[in-house]
């Protein structure tokens, strides 16, 4: 809990003992320079879901 408490950014994406969830706001191309572990050849993974989403803004 201390954890939880001195690092104000961080939040529980899911608590699931199968799944691990991994969430930030970057371009595609920076995925793996925010989560080095998934160029790790060890790590298996049987998929993957990647969502970009792009501003609507028009002006």
């Amino acid at each position: 809990m201390k954890l939880l408490k001195a690092n104000r950014g961080f939040y529980i994406c899911s608590l699931s003992s199968k799944s691990i969830i991994y969430k930030g706001m970057f371009l595609a191309e920076a995925l793996s320079d925010f989560y080095p572990d998934l160029n790790d050849k060890r790590f298996i993974s049987r998929y993957a879901i990647f969502h970009q989403r792009f501003s609507t803004k028009l002006s």
